[in-house]
């Protein structure tokens, strides 16, 4: 069975390499799109298996685009989206009562390799309920 592996580390010096595959196929899902998450020597490292159908494994990704340094993402750096979402407030809430904002980052890109201090205070609401981060595929945080 093929098998789908996506690692999120911060260190590739970090993992002992001697034992990494043994490690990865000990963990690896027996059961055709079963996915599994492993954490290394602080690598972590996302396992899906893939069905024979699938045949050979051609969504490769380019590396440079999911290589970078972890940068801090404070409230200056959302405060944009979030003030461009709460001027169409008005018209959310004449279809619901209650409105959440969630902002997604894609931590399998290096454009979204960023992390949020959840101490840090967040200055107002801008008018929902609540407002989330969700770092894809990893956490989701609520900053208010």
């Amino acid at each position: 069975m093929q098998m789908h592996v996506q690692v999120l580390l911060s260190d590739p010096a970090s993992i002992e390499k001697a034992g990494l595959i043994d490690q990865i196929k000990l963990a690896r899902p027996s059961t055709p799109w079963q996915c599994t998450k492993i954490n290394m020597d602080g690598a972590i490292f996302n396992l899906t298996a893939l069905p024979h159908e699938a045949g050979q494994y051609t969504r490769w990704v380019c590396v440079s685009n999911s290589v970078a340094w972890r940068g801090k993402l404070g409230p200056a750096d959302v405060l944009p989206v979030i003030e461009e979402k709460a001027a169409r407030l008005t018209r959310y809430k004449l279809a619901a009562l209650r409105i959440e904002l969630l902002l997604v980052v894609d931590t399998t890109r290096a454009s979204g390799m960023v992390r949020w201090n959840p101490a840090q205070a967040f200055p107002s609401l801008h008018g929902f309920d609540a407002i989330y981060l969700y770092f894809h595929p990893e956490e989701l945080l609520r900053i208010n």
